[in-house]
């Protein structure tokens, strides 16, 4: 909580390879500046976002920056937690060239209240939207892979529309799978916001109350569990 940090700068000689997901998150990060000599970074040109160097992945963001009403995202790679914590954030979309979303990288984005993960979209990590508190409304297009636990704490969640019942659309259609949706969506309780659903095996998920509707768009079976 460096709550007086506000620009991050790379030099020429940084030899920092990789940078943690969330470790600006509750700072007032305004912008990103970075040497042009730096080996394995780059600034977006308003200095909001760090880039790897060849520009496909999408390190970090700043998290005091006003971003516009709708961020278009043209990235292969948003990083672990490239997002996290940005309040400034209200909206998102994809291009067909990101792949990847990365764990966390969206977490705690308070200020979505709808999101839509399009069909491109190889892999969606794990608590990718977790603690997005305004969101209502989230679509899952038929992506590669679902993380567990993408929408968890998620309190104002109202509908969800899914692409198959499960993680993989192989995984559900394999016949005699165990495939539990709800707890892999939802985790962590939060106070008189959420209630619990247990599995056959006693584990449990904490699903929002708000929670109205759930709709599964493909696949050929709904697994048990």
């Amino acid at each position: 909580q460096c709550s007086k940090l506000k620009t991050i700068k790379l030099g020429k000689e940084s030899y920092i390879e990789s940078l943690g997901g969330s470790i600006f998150e509750d700072t007032i990060v305004d912008t990103f500046i970075v040497d042009e000599q730096s080996p394995y970074y780059k600034a977006s040109s308003d200095g909001s976002l760090l880039l790897s160097k060849d520009g496909k992945e999408l390190v970090l963001a700043s998290t005091n920056f006003d971003y516009p009403d709708v961020l278009v995202l043209d990235y292969d790679v948003i990083a672990q937690g490239a997002f996290s914590g940005v309040k400034t954030l209200k909206a998102i979309e994809f291009t067909k060239s990101t792949t990847i979303v990365d764990d966390y990288a969206f977490a705690n984005c308070t200020g979505f209240t709808s999101v839509t993960v399009p069909k491109t979209i190889c892999e969606l990590g794990n608590y990718a939207f977790a603690n997005c508190t305004l969101l209502k409304n989230a679509e899952i297009e038929p992506v590669g892979k679902i993380g567990d636990y993408v929408f968890d704490q998620c309190i104002s969640l109202e509908e969800i529309t899914l692409p198959y019942a499960g993680t993989t659309l192989e995984s559900v259609n394999k016949e005699g799978s165990d495939q539990y949706i709800v707890d892999r969506l939802f985790d962590c309780p939060v106070s008189d916001k959420t209630y619990k659903v247990t599995d056959s095996s006693g584990y449990g998920g904490y699903v929002p109350n708000s929670l109205k509707k759930i709709t599964i768009t493909g696949g050929t079976r709904i697994p048990s569990h």
